[in-house]
């Protein structure tokens, strides 16, 4: 595959034209300012683009998500999220699974005080990566939380992995009214089978507060035929896998999603 480096998504089908694969976008400028909306608008207009994009929050050149506002919530909520965005390639930039703070570059997105991310008597106070002789915080006491994380989430993506990589079998999933911190999406298996055949994903991306949710899944039930009001929470960031019996009624969840919460169910 070819990559093109192109951070513009509005010039996506000219990479194409050009024979590239994929480009690798601009999710590490919009999924970060979560308040402004341009995360929602990163979630939900991926799929429309005619080749995919990286599905990612931070790269070498960019802060670090464990710095931004939100702090470790917020990048393990966009960590796990960008594993099933649609039309987007999961990228996991070096040291992000242990949260580093501190940026290996200040080329794109920094902010005045980004080259002071690390505590002044840390020995790599005001390094970067890509110049300076550095070491990732691998003693990290939370070092293991996202390895983890991805693991568990990687047995999930490969049961859906055909569906997840295909933009025919996503639907979007939203409520009325939601705030722009509300992110859901569908996938769904083509077939005879009308159940274990939907996978919904969850999200509050909101770091600070929790979020009680009544999306709507009626086009989901409508070209599934799946009839099921009682599924499985496959992974959740807040609570252990258990029965989902979450539902208003037929077609609309009734969820409670704790700040930066993600919750995967399959019904």
């Amino acid at each position: 595959s070819f990559i093109a480096e192109e951070l513009q998504p509005s010039n996506a089908k000219k990479a194409k034209d050009f024979g590239y694969n994929m480009i690798i976008g601009n999710g590490f400028v919009m999924e970060p300012r979560l308040w402004e909306g341009a995360l929602y608008e990163f979630m939900y207009t991926t799929a429309d683009l005619p080749i995919p994009s990286f599905a990612c929050g931070e790269t070498h050149d960019t802060p670090r998500l464990a710095a931004r506002e939100g702090g470790l919530t917020l990048a393990k909520t966009l960590t796990v999220l960008n594993m099933f965005v649609p039309n987007g390639v999961p990228f996991i930039n070096s040291g992000q699974e242990v949260f580093e703070t501190q940026p290996m570059n200040t080329g794109l997105d920094a902010r005045e005080n980004e080259l002071f991310m690390l505590p002044e008597d840390d020995q790599f106070y005001g390094k970067l990566a890509l110049f300076d002789k550095y070491q990732f915080h691998y003693t990290n006491p939370r070092r293991w939380e996202l390895p983890d994380i991805l693991d568990n989430l990687s047995t999930i993506r490969k049961s859906f992995l055909k569906q997840i990589t295909n933009k025919e079998t996503y639907l979007p999933i939203h409520m009325h009214e939601h705030p722009k911190t509300f992110i859901a999406f569908g996938y769904f298996k083509k077939g005879k089978t009308t159940k274990n055949n939907a996978l919904l994903i969850l999200a509050n991306a909101n770091p600070y507060h929790e979020l009680y949710a009544r999306p709507n899944i009626e086009a989901l039930r409508n070209i599934t035929e799946n009839k099921e009001l009682q599924g499985e929470l496959l992974f959740s960031t807040h609570e252990q896998p258990r029965p989902f019996t979450q539902f208003i009624d037929y077609n609309t969840l009734d969820i409670h999603l704790g700040p930066g919460e993600v919750k995967i169910v399959k019904l």
